[in-house]
């Protein structure tokens, strides 16, 4: 696989073997390039691991979120297609947004991950 289809993160969810892949792009511009791309990552994934496998766009950006969201179509009459999973401004609430009641597990904003014992892969051979 060329050095140019890295994926900014891969999690990898086992049961005793990968049961799902998940690609994780960070994206805060439209880039084309990504509708080629993102479909490569998952099929490296999904053939190294030999499980099913998503792909999870974050972005701030409501109009890159709407683009990022659009089908991306393999063949030409529409029967292979990818379905990116986005998580934009509109799935997260402001960590600046006023709370009403005491918080709550469902409430609760997105926190970073912790990254002592993580383990970070590449999609390289």
């Amino acid at each position: 696989m060329p050095t140019e289809f890295r994926a900014d993160a891969v999690v990898l969810l086992i049961d005793g073997k990968p049961v799902l892949g998940v690609i994780v792009e960070a994206q805060l511009s439209r880039d084309e390039r990504k509708r080629f791309s993102w479909p490569a990552y998952m099929t490296v994934l999904r053939a190294r691991h030999e499980c099913p496998v998503e792909l999870l766009v974050v972005t701030p950006d409501r109009a890159v979120a709407t683009w990022a969201a659009a089908p991306i179509t393999l063949d030409l009459v529409g029967d292979c297609v990818v379905r990116p999973r986005v998580l934009g401004p509109d799935a997260v609430r402001s960590s600046q947004t006023p709370r009403k009641q005491p918080a709550s597990p469902s409430s609760l904003s997105f926190q970073p991950w912790p990254t002592e014992g993580a383990t970070r892969k590449q999609l390289s051979p």
